[in-house]
């Protein structure tokens, strides 16, 4: 995944604006080296920012995926969907 500061531009370029929530969860990923479900994700997002709702964080997650910054890995267990930060391989 790119960095934090790569993934800003990008959205810029595409029009998007930069939230303080898009911010913080491109922070995380960047730190993130196994393959977190959305839900962990949120986990983490929460310590730093506890008001953020669990939509915004989903929301989120699908713009990166769509953006083609996230993978989805297929999960064969109950946990739901993980991604993939590591696109470097």
């Amino acid at each position: 995944m790119q960095s934090p500061e790569a993934l800003i531009k990008l959205y810029r370029k595409k029009g998007l604006r930069i939230t303080s929530q898009r911010r913080l969860i491109f922070e995380i990923l960047a730190e993130e080296r196994s393959h977190p479900t959305v839900e962990e994700i949120y986990q983490r997002v929460r310590l730093r920012m506890p008001d953020v709702s669990r939509s915004t964080v989903y929301n989120i997650i699908h713009e990166l995926v769509e953006l083609g910054e996230l993978f989805e890995v297929e999960d064969i267990s109950e946990e739901g969907t993980r991604y993939d930060t590591a696109l470097d391989y």
